[in-house]
């Protein structure tokens, strides 16, 4: 396989504010695996955490190039452990390979990866959307723009007065989760589950930093409404431990390392009584439309993060007022406008 890399600058039409700051833009290298004439995409998310440069991203990827000269569509496994270690067993840049073997994958027998994997005509839950941190005044307008849509996911930072929701309640009926990004202390936290249960607030996401997995069980255990885990669930071993602190994990594919090790965490996940929300972040609908490939076995779904963006070269998963359409052509079902061909 020969492989090749772009950097993407994606530019969102309104910033968007959480507890982890304002976004504007976000950088993404975009990764295509070519064998014979099929071309597989992926695509690896630039977070903070990583402290890596864009630059040194696309680097990293790069040096893949020379192992994969003699390698097949069929030979994921065989040259998984070896990738792992030339990117330095960064879970974000494994994402990326990993998206783009499936997506070549699927195009060299013609199936789409759900239907590869058996997932096909499983029922799909609808998707959120998620509303940044800002003024009671802004937000309760946007929410009444908004009362269509299914659920709504409120980013709250340590300034946000959780009293809006009373004036949000009156513009919008639907179903409500709160994501706090770890704004709150423990007894902060349990006020705000107390004081969301009362508007029927029907998740809490994140409520504290990551790192705190007892004072995340005595939330949990004080806590009317259930609790999610998203930074604090990264891989397989934190199912294993979070499966007393919380009552569902958030699973992104660049925290876990790609679509096999999601589709394990689930599995595990399932077997501790746990619930599975299938989450993202601000990126390319190529980024979207990997992890939509696993909804069928979720129980929540987060995947709005291409909805604002204003020049996505992506189209892949369709979703009209929180319903999602799988595309049903091989691989991940994408087509490119652009020059990424």
């Amino acid at each position: 396989m020969n492989l090749t890399t772009t950097v993407l600058s994606l530019q969102l039409e309104q910033p968007f504010v959480s507890n982890k700051g304002s976004t504007t833009t976000v950088h993404q290298v975009v990764i295509k695996l070519t064998w014979q004439e099929y071309g597989g995409f992926g695509t690896v998310l630039c977070p903070k955490e990583t402290q890596l440069s864009v630059e040194q991203i696309q680097q990293l990827i790069q040096a893949c190039e020379p192992l994969l000269s003699t390698a097949t569509p069929w030979q994921f496994e065989l040259y998984q452990g070896q990738l792992a270690s030339v990117v330095r067993n960064q879970a974000a840049m494994m994402a990326g390979i990993d998206m783009a073997w499936h997506d070549l994958l699927g195009k060299v027998v013609a199936q789409p990866i759900h239907a590869l994997w058996g997932l096909a005509g499983l029922s799909i839950p609808p998707t959120a959307l998620s509303l940044g941190a800002q003024s009671e005044q802004a937000l309760v307008a946007q929410a009444a723009k908004l009362a269509a849509w299914p659920i709504l996911k409120l980013k709250l930072t340590t300034d946000s007065n959780l009293d809006s929701l009373r004036q949000l309640r009156e513009v919008y009926a639907g179903r409500i989760w709160v994501d706090g990004n770890g704004a709150w202390d423990v007894d902060q936290a349990i006020a705000a589950a107390q004081q969301c249960h009362t508007y029927g607030v029907e998740l809490i996401e994140q409520p504290i930093p990551a790192g705190n997995l007892d004072q995340l069980r005595t939330i949990r255990q004080h806590s009317p409404i259930p609790i999610v885990a998203d930074e604090d669930c990264r891989g397989l071993a934190d199912v294993l431990r979070l499966h007393t602190c919380v009552d569902v994990i958030n699973l992104k594919l660049f925290k876990c390392g790609g679509l096999r090790q999601a589709r394990t965490m689930i599995d595990v996940a399932k077997q501790f009584g746990l619930k599975v929300m299938l989450g993202c972040k601000t990126e390319s609908s190529l980024g979207i439309s990997a992890i939509a490939q696993l909804a069928g076995l979720a129980d929540y779904l987060d995947l709005d993060g291409h909805l604002d963006l204003v020049n996505d070269p992506f189209q892949g998963l369709v979703i009209e007022q929180g319903t999602l359409r799988l595309p049903q052509t091989p691989g991940l079902g994408l087509t490119i406008q652009g020059a990424i061909e």
